[in-house]
């Protein structure tokens, strides 16, 4: 199974959701908040999402947009399996 590493870092008033690579032109101070577990990264997403902060996903992360959708719908923290991103 192939597996990848996602976090975010702020980026303005926005949280930029990426890999490791993708989230390196936007560090200036903070480091990204890197995660290996899917269920993790959402659950550390989400109060910042019910407070309005916007969330832009990077083009290496696009794989989690639909994911994200309804993880934030329906506030599930445990309903990913994360061969499903990876298949």
């Amino acid at each position: 199974m192939h597996t990848s590493t996602f976090g975010y870092i702020f980026n303005g008033n926005e949280l930029l959701v990426g890999t490791a690579g993708s989230l390196a032109p936007y560090i200036q101070e903070a480091c990204p908040q890197m995660y290996n577990n899917i269920d993790k990264l959402f659950h550390s997403l989400h109060p910042f999402a019910m407070d309005g902060t916007p969330l832009r996903f990077l083009s290496d992360a696009a794989v989690l947009k639909a994911p994200w959708a309804a993880y934030d719908l329906c506030n599930n923290h445990c309903f990913l399996d994360e061969s499903s991103f990876f298949s």
